[in-house]
């Protein structure tokens, strides 16, 4: 990556997969449940009683691809990644200031929420999840309890991309991405520490979420 200091970007691949045993198929071919279609899941060809032989692609599906996540952090140019990051399933691409600041995001070695939905675009990723913001889009430097100012560079991301293309997701604190889909699991994602010391004792505190909150 392109930064003020050697820095490096990581992207992580899967092994493909493969594709889905269709039993039913297989049993129409004569195929009886057991060690057989075990055989047939571990692409051997198999051979009935009656001499007749069955072959794994006759009854399984397509390969899966494996899927990809990038992690792109501290980068004023991700672009030596775009190869690596084809059709990638999700990429997590700091964001650190809105696109008016462009100037001094790449001075500082960092990039806008502008410039890393230009990366998606150009490596047709699936999800592009922003991160790494400025201390001015922290919640406690808002006026709001509520809205959370990080939202702003999500919207900006958004125009960039366009209709119809890869979904943009605001990174917050303990926020969990799971499945294919890498959709974000709202009750971890706290806007504040999990313990608030009052009254001489710990107390559990969550933030309330945004659609609870009066507009």
């Amino acid at each position: 990556m392109v930064h003020s200091l050697p820095d490096w970007g990581y992207v992580f691949s899967e092994q493909e997969r493969p594709g889905t045993l269709n039993v039913d198929k297989a049993i129409s071919l004569g195929v009886p449940k057991g060690p057989l279609l075990a055989k047939l899941k571990a692409g051997m060809r198999v051979q009935l009683p009656d001499g007749t032989e069955v072959n794994p692609e006759d009854v399984i599906g397509p390969t899966i691809p494996g899927r990809v996540v990038a992690v792109l952090q501290d980068t004023s140019d991700a672009s030596s990644a775009i190869e690596s990051c084809k059709s990638a399933t999700c990429v997590i691409h700091e964001a650190t200031f809105e696109e008016s600041m462009k100037d001094e995001a790449i001075a500082k070695g960092h990039s806008t929420s502008a410039m890393a939905a230009e990366f998606v675009n150009e490596c047709r990723a699936h999800q592009l999840v922003l991160t790494h913001f400025s201390a001015r889009y922290s919640a406690s430097s808002s006026d709001s309890q509520c809205a959370d100012p990080a939202e702003s560079l999500g919207d900006e991301a958004r125009q960039v991309i366009g209709p119809g293309g890869p979904s943009v997701v605001v990174a917050r604190d303990f926020m969990v991405l799971r499945g294919d889909r890498f959709e974000p699991d709202p009750v971890l994602a706290l806007k504040r520490s999990a313990w608030d010391r009052s009254g001489g004792r710990a107390q559990k505190s969550v933030s309330p979420a945004p659609e609870a909150c009066a507009h």
